[in-house]
């Protein structure tokens, strides 16, 4: 046994020796599909230890902390930090007050926060310093310990030149503060927030600069021994009730997390295909190899060898190759995930963190690029040690092969079912991993079916390129009936990448036409005016009353929680509007109003303080739809609220509730708004009243125009994501057809030298190879057209189930490039196989064969 197992691996590195090419392309290709799984591993699980590092570097020795429902940026409610004091077990209670605002030299350059939970600016942090020392939230690095003043981050006070003694005017409601700079801070603890980006002071200083209540509190952390955590948290909920809500820091963010599932989904699914592919890439090496190897196959069964240790070295090859392409791939994986955790962290709107140490995880997913490489050489290894020992010795080892049939009925045969099963569960019901999994089943089914269907291709297409080009084209184009299962293969590949790219293209065109319909809606106002520190009552009664201005409506959003009527919950953004202005401007899209009076009166509805609009999203989410009810979670205490309608929405990523703005002023305490959206009486006065905002201390406007644009490079920032996965998809694609090419020409040798001597030009020679790659590339391209369509379909619906509903938008654009993309690339794949074809002297060639 033992020698047995030796002469398997001895054949194994003597064939990976001979075959460098087949070798290399082994590696990169589980290199690419592994480095794909192992960026989004990496990058998502960075984006989100990102989210929970920022709650608990915050949190310094504290164990619990007590914060309005929901984390609304509200005040808790009077008396909170004396209740709390007075719970057995609370070693230490810290109250900060929290908020945002910008120096006044940066305000011509602010611009307003578009994520959920986004600071645009600086985090300003009030605490109570007599509470702090010790508790490992407040570290000072220069500057006198904990001496009343302004505290500022290190990095953000270096950025701009200022130290100890220096001035700093900030934008407040009133106008501006100024405040002496005392000391600067480590990036730990409340230091770390922002990205560095924060100011911490006293929280009386606070309150009276931005003119909070005399017992305003935004938080308060406790310090809790270990060991009664338990009880304590417990003892707080009974006691603070329905006003507050009590965590630990562990525990913040799940409202974060969820948004983010609707973009890793994508992201997975196309990690995984750049592995399904290499799957495909290396089952056709291997067939190729398991032909070429029958009389070697036939001769060891011939000596004694049973079938399977005939198989195994072919497998051991497999394995050989593989394991340094996956250790390669879990080792670029690193870097390709540093990017995917920085569109993550925007969409979380937290600072992007280096995607976090992970060896185990690296293991794991080196294993499955293994794995995935010794499984798609476990097909051909059976079949060639299958064949009659007889057989396989008489046979011709350069011989043109013939696709099995009944192989070619079993893939039809899977491409029909899965056919059938996203009919039986339609995507828009199904769950996505059922879905994914069919989409693949069915675009493997397609893919092993090509190498019946590219013999007859290559025949129509050589007739034409005898007529057109030459002879030199012609037997290129015919190339592909030599070896119709590596060719075939390789044309499958081709065939994924171009569906990848046209089934999210065809997403990211939807999401994108979605948003860009709804900004031209919902922010189709003339103007925007914002203020760091927030506009107060006065000012938005100076806005309603400006000159110029035919209506207005004031805007505020606050982070909330809602509980649908089976139970569920959800963290998102409760949004107060002016429901006449909105109704008035025609804002939102309802789902299901018919006419346009429809839309205004559900609207209008909300005016009533037990009403509200649902997002699309947030109905999909849920299962809510018009007439049932939601309790939303408020610092006065839960509110129950009758949906009146489903609206098309993407503000706040699309997880929010709308109401009136009067219900935000009675439940969350509101007083002014976040901003004020303003519509013109007269295009004309535009720049009257954008003369009249730059009067007005802090205040910003921004135009339609200009908000839009964010939004959607927002969106495209987003989509991004996926952009490097399908680059190594197309990767992948691109060795297969190389591959087949350049394995091609090795094995034609012979023929190659022939024809040299029969008189064929070197340049006819490079033709011929050139041409079987753009026939290969051409078949998949097309095929590709094809199956990303489909996919397209499959993707848009599968959005549905994931809760953001996107519309079936044809790819047409993106697969027609993809295609030609595809096209042009097979030139440079066959460029190198073609040079050495090229510089084969006729002579050597011949003695070898």
């Amino acid at each position: 046994m033992n020698r047995a197992l030796g002469l398997g691996v001895s054949l194994a590195v003597r064939h990976a020796l001979q075959r460098p090419m087949r070798t290399l392309v082994t590696l990169l290709g589980i290199a690419a599909g592994v480095a794909g799984l192992r960026a989004v591993q990496l990058g998502t699980q960075g984006a989100l230890d990102s989210v929970k590092a920022a709650f608990e570097q915050a949190a310094g020795t504290t164990a619990v902390a007590v914060i309005p429902p929901g984390e609304a940026h509200v005040p808790l409610p009077a008396g909170t930090l004396e209740a709390i004091e007075r719970v057995p077990g609370v070693e230490a209670a810290l109250p900060s007050v929290q908020l945002s605002t910008v120096r006044v030299e940066e305000l011509a350059e602010w611009q307003a926060p578009l994520y959920p939970g986004q600071i645009s600016g600086l985090w300003v942090q009030g605490v109570d310093l007599t509470r702090e020392p010790g508790r490992g939230r407040v570290v000072p690095v220069e500057g006198q310990p904990l001496t009343p003043g302004v505290w500022l981050g290190e990095s953000y006070a270096r950025e701009r030149g200022l130290h100890p003694g220096s001035t700093l005017r900030l934008v407040a409601p009133g106008g501006e503060v100024t405040f002496e700079v005392r000391g600067l801070l480590a990036r730990e603890g409340l230091g770390a927030r922002n990205g560095g980006s924060v100011l911490i002071a006293p929280i009386e200083s606070v309150r009276r600069a931005f003119g909070l209540a005399p017992e305003a509190i935004s938080e308060v952390a406790l310090v809790v021994p270990d060991h009664r955590i338990d009880e304590v948290v417990g003892r707080l909920r009974e006691t603070l009730g329905e006003g507050a809500s009590v965590v630990r820091p562990g525990e913040r963010g799940k409202d974060v997390a969820l948004r983010m599932n609707n973009m890793r989904a994508g992201t997975d699914l196309t990690s995984s295909l750049a592995l399904f592919l290499s799957a495909f890439l290396i089952y056709g090496l291997y067939a190729s190899a398991a032909a070429e190897r029958r009389r070697e196959t036939g001769m060891l069964r011939c000596v004694g060898a049973t079938k399977v240790q005939a198989a195994l070295p072919l497998l051991w090859e497999a394995l050989i190759c593989s394991v340094p392409g996956a250790v390669l791939g879990a080792m670029l994986g690193a870097p390709l995930a540093a990017g995917v955790a920085e569109i993550f962290a925007r969409v979380a709107a937290t600072e992007a963190r280096p995607p976090p140490s992970d060896p185990w995880g690296a293991v794991l997913v080196a294993a499955a690029g293994i794995l995935v490489a010794v499984l798609s050489a476990l097909i051909p290894a059976i079949q060639g040690a299958r064949q009659p020992p007889f057989d396989a010795v008489r046979a011709r080892a350069g011989a043109a092969e013939s696709p099995s049939k009944t192989a070619t009925l079993a893939w039809m045969a899977l491409a029909v079912t899965a056919l059938a099963g996203l009919w039986l569960f339609p995507p828009r019901s199904s769950g996505p991993i059922l879905t994914y999994s069919l989409g693949l089943l069915f675009i493997a089914g397609c893919t092993g079916a090509l190498p019946a269907l590219i013999g007859p291709v290559a025949s129509g297409m050589s007739r034409i390129a005898a007529r057109w080009f030459g002879g030199g084209w012609a037997l290129g184009a015919a190339g592909p009936r030599w070896r119709p299962v590596r060719s075939g293969l390789a044309a499958g590949a081709v065939v994924c990448a171009v569906a990848m790219v046209g089934g999210m293209s065809s997403v990211a065109l939807g999401v994108r036409g979605q948003m860009e319909e709804w900004a031209d809606r919902a922010l189709g106002w003339d103007l925007f005016v914002r203020k760091p520190s927030g506009l107060d009552e006065a000012l938005v009664r100076q806005l309603q009353a400006l000159e110029g201005v035919r209506r207005a409506s004031p805007v505020t959003v606050r982070a909330a929680q809602v509980q649908a009527e089976d139970g569920r919950t959800l963290g998102l953004s409760v949004v107060g509007i002016s429901a006449r202005a909105y109704a008035e401007e025609g804002a939102y899209t309802v789902v299901g109003a018919s006419e346009p009076d429809e839309s205004r009166n559900l609207v209008r509805s909300i005016e009533q303080t037990d009403r509200a609009l649902v997002t699309s999203v947030l109905a999909e989410q849920l299962g809510v739809r018009a007439g049932q009810r939601l309790t939303l979670k408020t610092p006065t205490g839960p509110r129950t609220l009758t949906v009146s309608a489903e609206i098309v929405d993407y503000t706040q990523n699309g997880f929010a509730v709308i109401v009136s703005q009067v219900l935000l002023e009675e439940a969350f305490g509101v007083k002014g708004a976040d901003l004020m959206a303003l519509r013109l009486e007269e295009p004309q006065h535009l720049a009257a009243v954008e003369r009249a905002l730059s009067a007005m201390p802090g205040v910003r406007s921004e135009r339609q125009a200009s908000l839009k644009q964010r939004v959607l490079d927002m969106v495209d920032q987003a989509l991004s994501a996926m952009d490097g996965l399908l680059l190594l998809a197309g990767v992948v694609g691109l060795l297969a057809v190389g591959s087949a090419v350049a394995l091609s020409a090795f094995e034609r040798r012979g023929d190659i030298a022939a024809l040299r001597s029969l008189g064929m030009a070197r340049r006819q020679v490079g033709a011929m190879l050139v041409a079987e790659a753009v026939v290969t590339s051409a078949v998949g391209s097309l095929g590709g057209m094809v199956v990303g369509m489909l996919l397209a379909w499959i993707f848009s619906e599968a959005t549905h189930r994931m809760g953001f509903p996107v519309a079936f938008v044809p790819p047409w654009r993106a697969l027609l490039l993809a295609s030609v993309a595809a096209l042009l690339a097979a030139l440079p794949a066959a460029f190198l196989p073609a040079r050495r074809a090229m510089r084969i002297s006729p002579a050597e060639a011949l003695r070898e064969g």
